[in-house]
């Protein structure tokens, strides 16, 4: 998990702004989400589903994305 750590902030000092896109931006949204069910009383299951797969989609495409990271370093294109 260390490992994975490191990695994980090497790729957000060499790709801050992609890092970001994939892994901070659906968490947002996620949490923007549930917070416009709360306020406007929507549907909570349809907000918490949403939220759900975006922070789904995150983690997958981190994981994607840090396993990109660690290939190209391997290659020594980074």
């Amino acid at each position: 998990m260390s490992a994975d750590h490191s990695t994980l902030e090497a790729m957000f000092r060499t790709h801050p702004v992609e890092s970001a896109l994939y892994t901070v931006l659906p968490a947002a949204l996620a949490v923007v989400q549930l917070l416009s069910s709360v306020v406007t009383g929507l549907s909570h299951t349809v907000a918490l589903a949403f939220a759900v797969v975006l922070v789904g989609y995150a983690w997958l495409v981190t994981s994607y994305s840090v396993a990109r990271f660690r290939r190209r370093r391997l290659d020594g294109l980074v």
